[in-house]
């Protein structure tokens, strides 16, 4: 007995004698049919994790939350090993090929005495500005209800080569956020 096979057969006839409501509408069953074979493997609009990738303001967030510092220990310099770490990323603007830039949105819990070792950078030339922090929203749903102040001097303090960081420090707890960007 003849086994069945698991593939799609379409027939389809030549010149002006094939039915013009069959040309029809063949293309638009083939372009659904062949689309969907693309998203077969690859995860489709999700990302690897199986979580959905979704864009925030120019930036595709490609994970949940994660708590390893070494990710953005890497992408900066200074910053304490025991601190406790909170960061979401992804990469910027759309999906076309080429390079792409990355982001990276940063709680950094610190103990009392290095966050007052950070603050002591909030000097004249870096003076704090108050203000909310610039980040994603599940950053900012972590965030009590305190204030925070840009501080320019501890982001010139953690900058490292090929990143550009932000920084707020929070005015009554060892609490920074930090936002980076790079090329990798």
């Amino acid at each position: 007995m003849p086994q069945p096979h698991n593939r799609l057969r379409v027939r389809v006839a030549d010149g002006p004698s094939a039915p013009s409501h069959r040309r029809r509408l063949l293309l638009p069953v083939l372009a659904v049919g062949l689309s969907g074979c693309d998203l077969v493997g690859s995860g489709g609009a999700d990302g690897p994790s199986g979580e959905a990738a979704r864009t925030s303001e120019g930036r595709t967030v490609d994970k949940a939350a994660q708590t390893d510092a070494e990710p953005v220990r890497t992408r900066t310099r200074h910053l304490p090993e025991d601190a406790a770490y909170l960061w979401w990323s992804g990469t910027l603007g759309s999906d076309a090929p080429g390079s792409a830039g990355y982001w990276v949105d940063a709680i950094v819990t610190l103990s009392p005495a290095q966050a007052q070792e950070l603050r002591a950078l909030c000097t004249p030339d870096g003076a704090p500005v108050p203000g909310t922090p610039e980040a994603v929203p599940e950053l900012l749903a972590e965030l009590t209800d305190e204030d925070f102040s840009e501080c320019p001097g501890i982001a010139d303090h953690v900058r490292a080569e090929g990143w550009s960081p932000r920084a707020w420090i929070s005015a009554a707890s060892p609490v920074v956020v930090l936002t980076l960007q790079g090329e990798g």
